[in-house]
């Protein structure tokens, strides 16, 4: 086939300048001579969109490229070499959508397509040349031949299906785009380049790595002398000479080793090179300090301290340096393994990086001291033997500070034996009082209280917690010493919320102490905070019986649960629900419902002298007999009380004598506490009288009734009797009693009240007069 394409200068006048002609020729034209619109009929290989391998009839159309970098940039080739192909070898016209991109395979073909990807791209000149050869190799990868779905023949020469290929320049095919019947893309995305850190510090160089890709293949991560690169013959690989095979779209690798050997063999500056398995690299340039001749730290003593405080000292020999060069910024790794033998046993482990007194500059001789951690012997009293086997600048640490030569990490380690003879403690929280133990909301009551230490030794600075409800209001450390009693407090707390708290003194609450009976350490009183209007007897409705009053509360207990492995009490808290009520009833008895009988007169007829005339009044009225009466007679008023809580009835059970009873009772109404108010015809008050209890204990059920007092009946008759008497000139009609109950609860007064109706009908002289007419 023949073909001549003319140069042509196209000028675009609204915008982007001017298209060369070169972009108006295929790719491939100087390699095979072929120009868009040439055909032929014996293209050999895979088709994608046929999911097959033909051979078919092609024409060469031109489509544009594009390539997507990260970052946004983009390139564009606008003569991109497209095959396209009959769907039927039989079929008369091209499908163009089974076109696919096709380059030559060779060398130059390959470079070619490469610089015009990477044209838009800013890249060092050898790092750009590195990467152009490795791809251009690609052209003669022994892999690519028939059989191969990226390789193909037309004609007896050699292609390379373009989508393929980029792939081992990192390039992923994303699609292709129908602009228009004449104008086609294929998209491309390009993935990232590779990233690279490293640094050079306490005698370790440390790298972080991440390289991106589309396909399988293999990371190199080396070391060069400065500015070697591309020259990779005296390279030293930092992954134990293995490349890092992978086909994940991202790849990550840290590394961290000794660069000794790495600055003895490349010097101290040298160049980190990532090689991302597609020819694109990233090179960091590192300095590697000069490593002293000589670098020793040698443990010298270990230390004990009464409060079982485990402290290491140890010197450094050898040549001064700058700390930075050599030790890691998070200081000098010490460990130390504790063994426990006595009445319990166990060992420890104590790790950690000293760094607080390591000078810029350190020099020969210097010493340095490290607290460790504290050495937990154990909580029965007995001798224990501690054995502490440590290491300064322990060697298997990743973060070792260096030391030249290796032989003196040898050096590093001492062992001491110490013995703890544990005297029996026996920390006590012996009381705990609020002053005053009921207040109003948002007053304050005063919290002292009183902890010993009953024990043969003092003990320093124990901390004691005073909690209200489990909130902490107050905490301090106190020395305390022996089997003397100390107080703590006082401590003012405002009463916010209504009801009763339980207030707390707990010592040596983080079990810092060995108490032989942790569950004395603990002591609880309550304090009542009770509304401001607590105890109105307004909070009974005038119209109506309230005669119920009940109330619940939730109270914390703090006690032990567990105690673990060593002999260690485990805390925690649970909220307990408490109720109470208060239930009142009233019986009034005007003892008009006792019939009297002329004929057969009895003791009885002296109070219901008037029945004969009120027993048919009540009937006929639909009221009680015994609730009707004569202006002028008397009545009884009994009340019956019934007070029930189930208070400290549910305290959690513990171990060590926990949970400990907040204390207090509550046992319903007390004498002076029930009172009955009396009312006339219009409802004006007359007067209150107090009841007395006249069965019944302090708990439970009570019965309360009038005061005695002396009473006289018309024929002269003087009784003793618990009555209240009406008025001589009341007319008829009811009059009124209200009785009301208090009893001090959980959050105040309990106040429950009755309601009850007299009726009046008639005078104390109509029975007289009657008696008189009927006698």
């Amino acid at each position: 086939m023949k073909g001549f394409l003319a140069f042509v200068f196209v000028f675009i006048l609204l915008g982007a300048g001017i298209a060369s002609a070169a972009d108006e020729e295929a790719m491939m034209k100087k390699y095979t001579g072929w120009e868009y619109g040439n055909q032929g009929s014996d293209l050999n290989g895979y088709i994608p969109a046929l999911n097959k391998r033909v051979v078919r009839p092609w024409e060469l159309v031109k489509w544009t490229g594009i390539f997507k970098f990260d970052g946004g940039k983009s390139t564009k080739i606008n003569n991109y070499d497209v095959f396209n192909v009959k769907r039927k070898a039989e079929d008369p016209n091209f499908d163009k959508e089974n076109g696919f991109g096709l380059v030559y395979k060779s060398q130059p073909a390959l470079g070619d397509l490469f610089d015009k990807i990477i044209s838009s791209q800013s890249i060092s000149t050898k790092q750009k040349k590195y990467y152009r050869d490795t791809f251009t190799k690609s052209s003669d990868d022994p892999v690519f031949v028939d059989g191969n779905e990226f390789y193909y023949k037309v004609l007896r020469k050699e292609y390379l299906r373009t989508s393929g290929i980029v792939q081992r320049m990192g390039i992923r095919f994303k699609s292709t785009e129908k602009v228009s019947e004449t104008n086609r893309q294929a998209i491309y995305e390009v993935t990232k380049w590779p990233e690279l850190k490293a640094t050079a510090a306490a005698g370790s160089l440390n790298v972080e790595m991440k390289t991106y890709g589309v396909s399988e293949r293999d990371v190199r991560i080396v070391a060069t002398k400065k500015g070697a690169f591309p020259d990779f013959k005296n390279a030293i690989s930092l992954n134990e000479g293995k490349l890092i095979h992978t086909s994940a779209a991202t790849q990550s690798k840290t590394l961290k080793m000794k660069y000794q050997e790495l600055a003895h063999q490349l010097g101290e500056d040298i160049d980190i090179v990532v090689d991302d398995g597609y020819g694109r690299t990233a090179i960091k340039s590192v300095h590697l300090p000069k490593m002293p001749q000589e670098m020793d730290y040698i443990p010298t003593k270990l230390t004990l301290t009464e409060g079982n405080q485990l402290w290491l000292k140890w010197k450094y020999v050898g040549e001064e340096f700058k700390a930075g060069d050599h030790i890691d910024g998070r200081g000098i790794p010490n460990i130390a393994r504790v063994t426990v033998k006595g009445p319990e046993s166990g060992i420890q482990k104590f790790e950690q990086m000293y760094n607080s007194g390591i000078p810029a500059t350190v020099k020969t001789g210097q010493e340095f001291s490290h607290y460790l951690g504290k050495v937990y012997v154990g909580r029965t009293p007995g001798t224990y033997k501690i054995s502490v086997d440590a290491f300064a600048n322990n060697p298997s640490h990743p973060s070792r500070a260096t030391e030249v030569p290796d032989v003196a990490y040898r050096n590093n380690e001492i062992k001491a034996d110490f013995t703890v003879k544990l005297v029996p403690i026996d920390l006590v929280a012996q009381s705990i009082t609020a002053t005053p133990s009921r207040i109003g909301k948002n007053s304050q009551a005063s919290i002292i209280a009183k902890v010993k230490n009953v024990s043969e030794e003092d003990q320093k600075q124990v901390m004691i917690r005073i909690t209200a409800d489990d909130d902490t209001i107050y905490e301090v450390r106190k020395d305390m010493p022996a089997n003397k009693p100390i107080s703590v407090g006082p401590v003012n707390w405002t009463g916010r919320e209504v009801g009763l708290h339980n207030i707390t003194v707990q010592v040596d609450p983080v079990n810092e102490v060995p108490d032989v009976n942790p569950g004395n350490n603990i002591a609880s009183t309550g304090c009542t905070v009770i509304a401001n209007n607590s105890g109105s007897s307004s909070d009974c409705n005038s119209s109506s019986n309230q005669s119920t009053a009940k109330t619940s509360w939730t109270i914390p207990y703090r006690y032990i649960y567990e105690i673990a492995e060593v002999n260690r009490p485990l805390w925690t808290t649970a909220w307990v629900n408490y109720s109470e009520h208060l239930n009142v009833s009233t019986q009034v008895n005007t003892k008009q419902g006792i019939e009297t009988d002329p004929l057969h007169p009895k003791e009885s007829d002296r109070e219901s002298r008037g029945s004969w005339a009120i027993i048919p009044y009540a009937k006929k009225n639909g009221l009680k007999a015994n609730e009707v009466t004569r202006a002028g007679y008397g009545y009884e008023l009994k009340v019956t009380t019934n007070y029930s809580t189930d208070w400290e009835t549910k305290v959690p059970r513990g171990f060590n004598e926990t949970a400990r009873p907040i204390g207090g009772t509550y046992i319903g109404p007390t004498p002076g506490e029930a009172i009955a108010k009396f009312y006339d015809r219009s409802g004006n008050y007359i007067k209150t009288i107090r009841l007395e209890r006249t069965s019944g204990g302090n708990t439970g059920t009570a019965v309360w009734e009038l005061p005695k007092i002396e009473g006289t009946f018309l024929d002269g008759t003087k009784v003793m009797e618990r009555k209240v008497y009406t008025d001589k000139d009341w007319s008829d009609g009811d009059v009124t009693v209200k009785v009301y109950v208090t009893a001090e609860g959980s959050k105040g007064k309990l106040i429950a009240c009755t309601t009850n109706k007299i009726r009046i009908f008639g005078g104390m002289y109509d029975d007289t007069q009657n008696v008189r007419s009927r006698s």
